[in-house]
């Protein structure tokens, strides 16, 4: 069975737009690394007048002036290229896409947050089209009616490699 990981937003933009590369948790995941993971991005935390949460706006800003500061000069230009211009389209809800889980382990990409367990993840795969669905805490196995989609996602990505 498959796993999916429902993570809060800017997270889910920040790995596959940003090169985020380690998922923190206070905890390790009962599975090792080794397989492939589904990213899911939870309810978008803003309002109806398009407001983002305070959460939001600050973990936006921590990419912006934490991260962006430490890349190389050629990926920070290529970063700012993709920065969405409204909180809206930071927000990447349902299951977006999937991530190679290498393991958890210490890390020393800027990403890593100290005192945290690093999920150290690569080859970030975007899908086409998310699958609207709630997500859960956790990780969670994906249901069997969600197969189809996740294959035909999965399919479509490699028809583009």
């Amino acid at each position: 069975m498959i796993k999916v990981l429902t993570l809060q937003h800017p997270w889910v933009w920040a790995i596959f737009h940003a090169g985020k590369d380690v998922e923190n948790r206070t905890w390790a995941p009962s599975t090792k690394g080794g397989h492939w993971l589904l990213i899911h991005g939870g309810k978008p935390p803003i309002n109806s007048r398009g407001k983002p949460n305070r959460q939001l706006q600050q973990d936006w800003a921590w990419i912006l002036n934490r991260i962006l500061p430490k890349l190389p000069t050629a990926e920070q230009e290529a970063l700012a290229l993709k920065i969405p211009d409204s909180y809206s389209e930071i927000c990447m809800p349902g299951i977006v896409g999937m991530v190679w889980l290498e393991g958890v382990q210490s890390s020393d990409s800027p990403w890593a947050v100290p005192g945290q367990c690093h999920w150290k993840i690569s080859n970030p795969i975007l899908f086409d089209q998310p699958h609207q669905c709630k997500g859960q805490l956790g990780l969670w196995d994906c249901p069997d009616e969600y197969l189809p989609y996740v294959l035909d996602q999965i399919k479509k990505a490699s028809d583009r490699l």
